[in-house]
This record gives structure tokens, C-alpha cells and sequence, in this order.
């Protein structure tokens, strides 16, 4: 994704801002210029629209801490366009980095239609750079036109103060993934970012605090002390730790050290395979979590009860990795659903060196539940084994009774592989 800015000198707007910033903006994704657009009525057609960059400049500063630490939210530039037209372009940051995407879009008035279709995932050191350098020359723009007070100027320095601050720097993420304004926070938001940041730090607590706001926004009641108090206090410390897990993991990231800038499902179908190879797994055997647990040194696994908002917590405690796992039932779907949990716990710890608690939730496209979910399906239903199935005439359900697993799962590892699609979709299947 790529903004280019044409400065034009002398326009006709009649606010300051507005005037000192009117340009010819060019955007592209993925290699389309998704700016370019015609005129339903006279046909011309433009690569760039013609356009103050003042209040698009403005919705980036204003929202800058949720736009990188919101996870499964999707941003649009639409918002921001004040009046002027602009393509229906959307980004999601995942953590390691963001998805942009596109849509045609038609506009009455000014009577303008946009016509490209594109999806990129990009780095997001690379999405923040592109965020600033049309933040950086907006502001230089007004600087030089002696105007030193608009939101604009105001919100960026603010951010950009801030990040010269570690401390506030995290605690502004931990908000954005909340959902709320770092800087206008309430008390009761700031103590929970604060307690939460006891228990997690880095990517593990803004997918914790993202979780919550989805959840939340969902119309989910949460108890949030109650669910710190659990992670803190009663989760469960015998008959969870699995003894091999720590050196398994070393071993499967060694060979995932050219895969560190792919895409999060990327890595976790790779880490899955090599996790099959480590442990020794057969392809058709369906895996049921004391299988798995053996394998991984013990045989006195054992779920536990535990607050809804989570499906399992990897904990790395005295050199051993423990995984809280959440008990659903005893129905094969709820069963089927606590077995892509347990694989998911493990691609996390498999995945992922850091230490501390790290959760298993209901996100979707962050990095590390990505990873988790494209683990899951992988190692539990592996693609080359669905479709061997699938060449003898076996019917999805068919296969997913005989693999023990959620139907969706075996319909996304025939649809889709890493290594050709990278769609958004793919990291969206399988159960929980």
C-alpha cells in the first residue's frame, strides 16, 4: 500500500487547511492504483483524485493508537474523505501486519465510480512508514504555510511525543486494543489496562485487551476483574503441564526461521507440519487431546472450568509449558471444538519463544491466533491426508467424523493452501 502526493499550489478552497493541502492523491494496493476512477457522466478517467490530504491526515493522527492496536476491526478511509470522494479501501492490523483491501465503489455526487478490486498484506514497520509519511508532509505543508494549530498538527504531536516514551507507548497500544482514546481514557479502562499489563506484555496483552472489545462490542458481558482475577489466582496448576512441549518447540522453530515475515496462517501450516514430524504423528490418525498429551510427555492432562472469554491459556512456568484448557462438554461437537483449542494452545507455545501467559480467544485474524488456527487445522486434519480422502470419494462430513474434527475445518484445507492464496479468508475457517 502506497500513498503519492502531488502538491497544487494556489487552489480555489477557501479554508486555509483545506487550500495549503490540496493535491492529486494517488493510492495503490498490492501494485493496482486503486485511486484511479472515471466520470459516470463525461467518461474521463484519473489515476489520482484532486483533493485536500488535511482531514484524511487528520482520521490517521486522531486514530492512530486504535489503527495498530485493534485486532479484528476493521478501519476505512470513507470517514475521513469529509466530503470528497475516495475508494472504499479498509484495513485490519493483525499485529505483524496489516491487510489492506479494496471494493468498486460509485459515488452520485461528485458523480465518480472506482472500479479496482485489490488485498495486500503488509509488513506493519511498512503500514506505519506509509501512515507517516503523509502524516509528516501534511503537517510540513501547513508548517511552511505558517499554520502551527490545526487537529491535524495538534493529534500527531501528540502521538508522536508519545512515542518517544516506551512506557506510555505500550499503554496507548493496550488502550487502542480496547478500543478507546489513550487520551481521554476513563479510570475504570486505564486500571484494567493497567492490571492486565501485570499478566501480559508485548502482542500477548494487546490480543488480550482486543479480545475483550470485540467481545464487548458483541454485547458480551464480560467480568473483566473476575477474568484477571482467574488468570492471577485460580487457573489451575497440576495436570496441565506437558513436560516435552518446551523442547519440541525449540526444535520446530528452527525451521521456521525463513518464515518470520510471511504471513501469520503461512507459519502456522509449516510449524504444524514440522510439529508432526518432531512428535511423530501418523497422517490418518485422528488426534484426540490425550493422544496429543502423551505425545508431549504426560498422561494425566486434564481440562478445567474456566471464564468463557477464553478457550485455553498457555502458561510458561519453571521451564515447563502448561496449557489451561477450558472443559465445553461432553457433545462430539463441543469435544471436536476443546481439541482445535488444545492444537492451538500448543501451535502458540510452538510458535511463539516469549514468556509469560498468552491466550487462547475468540479473534481471528490477529497474528498469533492466526497462526494458532492454521496449526489446528493442519495438525489435526493435515491437507495432504483430506485430500487423499477426497480422491476416494469420502464426503466432508465423512472425513471430518473420521478425522474427529469440525467440518469447516476439512472445507477450508480443500479450499485453500498458504503457499497460493492470501486472501483474508484464509486464517477464517475451522471451529472456535
Amino acid at each position: 500500500m502506497q500513498f503519492s502526493v502531488e502538491w497544487i499550489s494556489d487552489g480555489p478552497n477557501r479554508n486555509l487547511e483545506e487550500r495549503k493541502t490540496l493535491c492529486d492523491l494517488r493510492i495503490d494496493v498490492n501494485g493496482k492504483v486503486v485511486s484511479a476512477n472515471v466520470d459516470s457522466r463525461t467518461k474521463d478517467s484519473h489515476d489520482a483524485l484532486t483533493m485536500p490530504a488535511v482531514h484524511l491526515a487528520e482520521g490517521i493522527a486522531v486514530n492512530w493508537w486504535t489503527i495498530f492496536g485493534s485486532r479484528d476491526v476493521a478501519h476505512s478511509l470513507l470517514p475521513w474523505r469529509m466530503g470528497h470522494a475516495l475508494p472504499d479501501i479498509r484495513f485490519e492490523c493483525q499485529g505483524s501486519g496489516f491487510i489492506f483491501y479494496t471494493k468498486p465503489l460509485q459515488y452520485e455526487n461528485p458523480p465518480l465510480v472506482f472500479w479496482q478490486s485489490a488485498e495486500e498484506f503488509v509488513a506493519t514497520q511498512s503500514a506505519e512508514h506509509e501512515f507517516k509519511k503523509i502524516l509528516c508532509s501534511v503537517v510540513e505543508r501547513l508548517d511552511d504555510a505558517g499554520v502551527f494549530d490545526s487537529e491535524v498538527q495538534i493529534a500527531w504531536r501528540r502521538v508522536l511525543d508519545t512515542l518517544q516514551d516506551s512506557e506510555e507507548t505500550k499503554f496507548c497500544r493496550a488502550a487502542g486494543a480496547l478500543g478507546v482514546d489513550p487520551y481521554a481514557i476513563s479510570e475504570e479502562d486505564a486500571m484494567f489496562v493497567e492490571e492486565a499489563g501485570k499478566l501480559f506484555s508485548g502482542e500477548t496483552l494487546i490480543e488480550f485487551l482486543a479480545d475483550v472489545r470485540v467481545r464487548e462490542a458483541k454485547s458480551n458481558s464480560i467480568d473483566r476483574l473476575s477474568l484477571l482475577e482467574w488468570m492471577r489466582e485460580w487457573r489451575p496448576k497440576y495436570d496441565s503441564a506437558l513436560p516435552r512441549l518446551g523442547e519440541v518447540a525449540v526444535e520446530v522453530r528452527q525451521t521456521l526461521d525463513d518464515v518470520s515475515n510471511r504471513p501469520p496462517w503461512v507459519i502456522g501450516y509449516l510449524a504444524a507440519r514440522a510439529f508432526r514430524d518432531a512428535v511423530g504423528l501418523q497422517n490418518r490418525a485422528p488426534l484426540s487431546i490425550s493422544r496429543m498429551a502423551q505425545k508431549l510427555g504426560t498422561t494425566n492432562f486434564r481440562r478445567a472450568s474456566g471464564p468463557e472469554a477464553l478457550y485455553a491459556v498457555v502458561a510458561r512456568e519453571e521451564r515447563q509449558v502448561h496449557i489451561h484448557l477450558r472443559s465445553l462438554g461432553a457433545k462430539t461437537w463441543q469435544r471436536n471444538a476443546e481439541t482445535f483449542s488444545f492444537a492451538r494452545a500448543i501451535g502458540d507455545a510452538v510458535c511463539f519463544s516469549d514468556a509469560g501467559l498468552s491466550t487462547i480467544n475468540g479473534l481471528h485474524r490477529a497474528t498469533r491466533q492466526a497462526v494458532g488456527r492454521a496449526f489446528a487445522a493442519e495438525v489435526l486434519a493435515p491437507k495432504d491426508t483430506v485430500l487423499e480422502m477426497r480422491q476416494e470419494d469420502r464426503e466432508v462430513e465423512e472425513i471430518a467424523a473420521l478425522l474427529e474434527v469440525n467440518s469447516k475445518t476439512v472445507e477450508h484445507q480443500i479450499e485453500n493452501t498458504p503457499e497460493q492464496n492470501k486472501s483474508v479468508g484464509w486464517a477464517l475457517g475451522a471451529a472456535n
